[in-house]
């Protein structure tokens, strides 16, 4: 089955609070994002409502959306996504390095000494030692 054999598929299953459905749906977004398909990522995003968006979008499934609206130029989307991601305390650590990894990649190793000290403590649990002194 190759990757647009697959979302087809995964498009079938339906859209439900439940983890098999956000894996999915993260799976889309994941092989859209990886394939260069930056148009089709964010035009299935406009498929959902904002009412299954509220209740069906993991933060995993929020940080692919986030990445694709940063790679079609819309970062300050992108980065609000990002932040509202990082700010939730329930969010696993993996996915808030993700989006550290991603930004230093973006905007350079140490974007996060620009930021207002509140923006840059949500970084200070993934940074080395030698990155906290700057």
């Amino acid at each position: 089955m190759n990757k647009i054999e697959l979302i087809d598929f995964l498009k079938k299953l339906p859209r439900e609070n439940d983890p098999l459905s956000q894996n999915a749906i993260s799976e889309i977004f994941k092989i859209y994002y990886e394939t260069g398909m930056i148009r089709e990522c964010l035009d299935f995003a406009k498929t959902f409502s904002d009412r299954e968006r509220s209740e069906i979008f993991s933060p995993m499934i929020w940080y692919r959306y986030a990445k694709s609206l940063y790679k079609s130029g819309n970062t300050e989307n992108a980065e609000s996504i990002f932040y509202t991601v990082l700010e939730d305390p329930s969010v696993l650590s993996s996915v808030k390095k993700f989006i550290l990894e991603d930004l230093q990649i973006w905007k350079g190793n140490s974007f996060y000494s620009s930021l207002t000290p509140e923006r840059a403590a949500l970084f200070l649990p993934f940074l080395n030692p030698s990155e906290k002194n700057i």
